[in-house]
């Protein structure tokens, strides 16, 4: 029994023996006798679109197809390249990559590094250039150079969809300017788009861009990765009533893969342009283009957020130069600095002109006539709104039993304003259209003022609102512009007007990101250059009071634009503003 259990186990060694040999055999003749052109690479492709398509929106730039009008490319593996044909799939979205003399697969092991770029070179052109003149559709398709790379693709992945796409970016920027005439302005045969003063170009500084025939007045131009300076002269206009030029207001990087588009109006007198957010020429056929449309356009004349107001009544620049519709705002690059007059101080900064309020699809627009009874008693400060250089000093007393509805007394009889029937309650709900979306500080703050001479007359000491104690010390000290209301304590709208922008429905305690700061950085500035105290990423008060709570106030968190209550105890910080 033994001797046969012996046997068997000879048996199976010598088994396993022929059949690991056999399997080693094997692997060797597969790696030894790859077949020869067998396995040629094969690729598929996507992420291009193709440039010569003219199809263009009104106000962005769309292409229908990817590869229909590429034919060849360069496929480099390790330094040997090879010219590739494209055959265009999926109604040009992808393309199919094939050769007559294809690079091979040597064996089942092999992973390969490729690159591919169109237009077809026998070298990546490292160094290469756009054409000046892309008023042809040859010149323009010939400006651009797209690129994939594809790292370690195995030979069993060769054939998976996914794993085995060259996915092409273009290593140019692309701009897109769109004409549209004014009212008795023509746009004829005569009219040109040139950009100016870029570099990559094969000769001189200037692109002629390509004019598409779909759209007569969409003008194309491809360019290298590059940045502008702040005031480039980069778009020039030229009609029958003569050459505009579109200065940029900040520097400005073209980046290579987005695609930038101008929106200009052409008018008699010059012409204004609405840049479109860039976005990248995506994989479907549109780019990513979301318009933002100019809101206002300032000069260094104008009066606007930012300015510096004096003792005087003056105001000189503070260097604010567009605001866009969703708040994003364009200043100079280089900030102007505040005049220096001996007894003729900078006392605040301008943070809200009726300039930048529509009052279009508008349910509570900003306006200076809210507050009837700041209208009746400064009917000339319609100009604007504007800030202390600093913050009132106040503290208030802890306790619940100090605190009680204002509002309460302003409906009183204790309350004998000669016209309390213009007055509106300090006290809000949280509501679209209720008082905190409104311009009422200035009403509040003669509120404030007589329940405090209330309070003191009748032995009520601890319930003095403190903020307007601080009003009161704050403005015997730092003089208001001439010709001004006189500072007071902000409304909830007037300090939400301070961080953020006009806006409809205030309440919102939401901590914003990105946060809705526009106005308050745009100021800040300002408070810098001229010596003030800028805003702290915090709580900041407001004379507006809450209608459901008797201990609370209306305030704005400065750190997010945030709009909503807190206790009237807590010491936040203060600011004054003024009309003019």
């Amino acid at each position: 029994m033994k001797k046969r259990r012996f046997y068997n186990h000879i048996l199976l060694s010598a088994v396993a023996m022929v059949l690991f040999a056999a399997c080693t055999q094997e692997d060797s003749i597969a790696e030894s006798y790859f077949p020869e052109n067998k396995y040629p690479l094969e690729l598929t492709a996507s992420g291009i679109q193709a440039i010569t398509n003219e199809t263009q929106a009104s106000t962005r730039a769309t292409v229908d197809d990817n590869w229909n009008n590429v034919t060849n490319i360069a496929v480099q593996v390790g330094t040997v390249v090879k010219q590739y044909s494209v055959s265009s799939t999926d109604g040009g979205v992808t393309a199919k990559l094939h050769s007559e003399d294809p690079f091979l697969w040597k064996n089942a092991e092999e992973k390969k590094r490729i690159i591919a770029w169109h237009p077809f070179t026998k070298i990546y052109p490292t160094d290469w250039t756009v054409k000046a003149d892309q008023s042809t559709a040859a010149n323009y398709q010939a400006s651009d150079l797209i690129r994939a790379d594809l790292k370690d693709l195995a030979f069993n992945d060769r054939n998976d969809p996914e794993k085995s796409k060259m996915i092409f970016h273009h290593k140019t920027a692309k701009v897109v300017v769109n004409l549209s005439a004014d009212d008795g302005v023509a746009l004829d045969a005569n009219t040109s788009v040139k950009l100016n003063n870029l570099f990559g170009l094969d000769e001189g500084s200037t692109i002629t861009p390509y004019k598409a025939t779909v759209n007569k007045h969409t003008y194309l131009a491809l360019l290298k990765e590059q940045t502008l300076t702040a005031k480039s002269s980069f778009i020039q206009v030229t009609t029958g009533d003569g050459t505009f030029l579109y200065k940029l207001p900040n520097a400005k990087t073209f980046k290579a893969g987005n695609a930038y588009t101008y929106n200009i109006t052409v008018k008699a007198n010059g012409i204004e342009v609405t840049e479109a957010i860039s976005g990248e020429w995506t994989d479907g056929g549109s780019e990513a283009v979301t318009s933002k449309t100019v809101l206002v356009n300032y000069t260094a004349d104008n009066v606007k957020k930012g300015d510096y107001i004096y003792k005087d009544g003056t105001i000189s620049d503070g260097g604010l130069r567009q605001i866009y519709s969703d708040g994003t705002m364009v200043c100079e690059a280089t900030k102007p600095q505040p005049r220096t007059i001996k007894n003729n101080p900078v006392v605040g900064i301008v943070f809200w002109t009726p300039s930048e309020t529509t009052t279009e699809s508008r349910q509570t627009p900003a306006s200076l006539t809210d507050d009837k009874i700041m209208a009746a008693d400064h009917p000339e400060c319609t100009h604007g709104l504007a800030v202390a250089l600093e913050d009132i000093s106040y503290e208030e007393i802890s306790g619940v039993s100090n605190y009680e509805f204002i509002k309460d007394f302003q409906k009183s009889n204790n309350f004998t304003h000669e016209r309390k029937s213009d007055f509106v309650s300090i006290a809000s709900g949280k509501g679209a259209t209720d008082n905190i979306n409104k311009i009422y500080g200035y009403q509040n703050t003669i509120v404030l003022r007589a329940y405090n001479e209330y309070c003191t007359k009748n032995n009520r000491k601890n319930f003095i609102a403190q903020n307007a104690v601080g009003l009161e010390e704050f403005a015997a000290n730092h003089p208001a512009p001439s010709h001004s209301t006189g500072w007071f304590i902000p409304s909830l709208k007037e300090l939400h007007l301070l961080c953020y922008m006009d806006v409809d429905d205030i309440y919102d305690s939401k901590l914003h990101k990105p946060a809705r700061v526009a106005t308050r950085d745009v100021v800040n500035s300002s408070l810098l250059a001229a010596n003030g105290t800028p805003f702290i990423e915090g709580y900041y008060r407001s004379s507006s009071e809450y209608a459901e709570d008797c201990l609370y106030v209306y305030i704005v968190y400065f750190s997010y634009g945030s709009a909503f209550q807190n206790l009237k105890w807590y010491s936040q910080a203060l600011k004054a503003v003024c009309a003019f």
